[in-house]
């Protein structure tokens, strides 16, 4: 539950930064957000402090490795979904301790091989149909892949983490 409140409290802090977001919109989520205050333009979370200190960072690294997946689900666009993330989960990730530099390794995972596996991917949708291929027969062929992908990249974002990338 802190972690979506810190979540809310660093969303806010962009959306109040971009100014692309109704000025009602981030004081309603600071208002709404325990232990949120805002400080020179920035979020200094009080809840933050207690919450990195009992949250395993593995857990930080592969939900921000979540997160990516599944809006890769919704926005298939690398770019337009980098733009929307990239500002809410490397603070996030800072907050726990975790570099900016694994914080994008985690986001280039999410985006990458997932494209193969998304039916709302429209290049994936072209390249079945000229292959001649259905999505449901592709699917079944190559989900034994994808989760060996998963598997993979969430060990290298692991290791990555344990020696401090």
């Amino acid at each position: 539950m802190r972690l979506i409140i810190i979540i809310a409290a660093l969303a806010a802090a962009v959306a109040q930064s971009t100014a692309t977001i109704s000025t009602i919109g981030a004081p309603s989520v600071f208002g709404a957000s325990e232990g949120a205050v805002a400080s020179g333009g920035t979020v200094v979370s009080t809840g933050a402090v207690g919450i990195a200190d009992s949250l395993p960072r593995f857990a930080v690294i592969l939900f921000i490795y979540l997160i990516v997946l599944v809006m890769n689900f919704f926005i298939p666009s690398g770019s337009a979904k980098a733009f929307m993330l990239i500002p809410i989960i490397v603070p996030m990730a800072q907050i726990f301790g975790i570099s900016a530099q694994l914080c994008i390794v985690a986001f280039a995972f999410g985006d990458g091989f997932s494209n193969v596996m998304y039916p709302t991917n429209p290049a994936l949708l072209i390249s079945l149909g000229l292959a001649d291929v259905s999505y449901g027969k592709w699917f079944k062929r190559s989900v034994i892949f994808q989760l060996m992908n998963l598997a993979l990249t969430s060990a290298i974002l692991l290791l990555g983490l344990a020696v401090g990338y």
